[in-house]
């Protein structure tokens, strides 16, 4: 496929299932914004694996495709006809792909897919947004060759949080949700004190602050009753929050 076509795809695959993440990035600097949604476009293949596949075994085949492509494209041998796969070897070919990101995010999802983290246990919980959402901003980073900052786990960490309680809700399960919550909050807040960091061309990811609060307010206002309306409350709300005036405010956050 050529870039053009790629991008096209990718950009369409982003928005339809990543709508929040492809919002935010429409806010970065325009000669970054086809890289980055190549790396969202990577992160939503992996992360839909587990769930996706009947059975662990599956789910470890499609990520084992995934571990083969990135290391053709480090060989900088032929690389598989993906659209995501050949941006990706292009970003390597530019010196802008960080491969221990994208391995560490691929390790956290065959976890999930194994059903061996205790989502009751906050460090594990912890060491799974980190190496997922966390390492997402991180290659997000690198794609703009920014210095790395602790903002870039840190926020990462308090969107993933979002949500998982987020997904607690829908699934039915009050408990986890409340308790994934409580780490949010915490969360949050550490992600507030270390966004000064960020220098102007990262501050698109701020954003991701802003859906927290969001995603925070949404579980606030409806509770229990959210696995029935919030997709439809989303769908309607998400545009007005992320209103221009919201944007701006995030933008020029110093």
């Amino acid at each position: 496929m050529q870039h053009q076509d790629n991008i096209a795809y990718i950009t369409e695959f982003v928005r339809r299932y990543d709508y929040p993440r492809f919002c935010t990035v429409l806010f970065a600097p325009a000669s970054a914004r086809s890289a980055l949604l190549s790396l969202l476009a990577f992160n939503i293949e992996i992360a839909r694996v587990p769930d996706a596949a009947s059975e662990p075994i599956t789910a470890a085949i499609r990520l084992q495709w995934w571990r083969d492509a990135l290391q053709e494209i480090e060989r900088g041998v032929k690389v598989r006809e993906h659209a995501v796969v050949e941006e990706l070897a292009a970003l390597h070919a530019a010196g802008r792909l960080d491969f221990a990101s994208l391995h560490s995010m691929i390790e956290a999802r065959a976890d999930e897919a194994e059903q061996v983290i205790d989502w009751s246990n906050r460090q594990q919980v912890e060491h799974f947004i980190a190496h997922t959402a966390g390492a997402l901003n991180h290659a997000m980073a690198a794609v703009q060759c920014a210095e790395d900052t602790p903002a870039m786990v840190g926020i990462g960490l308090a969107y993933g949080a979002s949500g998982l309680m987020m997904q607690a809700l829908l699934s039915g399960d009050e408990m986890r949700a409340a308790q994934l919550r409580s780490w949010c909050r915490e969360w949050l807040e550490q992600a507030y004190k270390k966004a000064a960091g960020l220098d102007k061309a990262q501050r698109y990811l701020l954003l991701q602050i802003n859906l927290s609060v969001f995603n925070d307010n949404i579980c606030s206002r409806y509770g229990g009753n959210l696995a029935a309306i919030a997709n439809k409350a989303q769908s309607r709300m998400l545009p007005c929050y992320m209103s221009w005036w919201s944007i701006k405010n995030a933008l020029t956050r110093r």
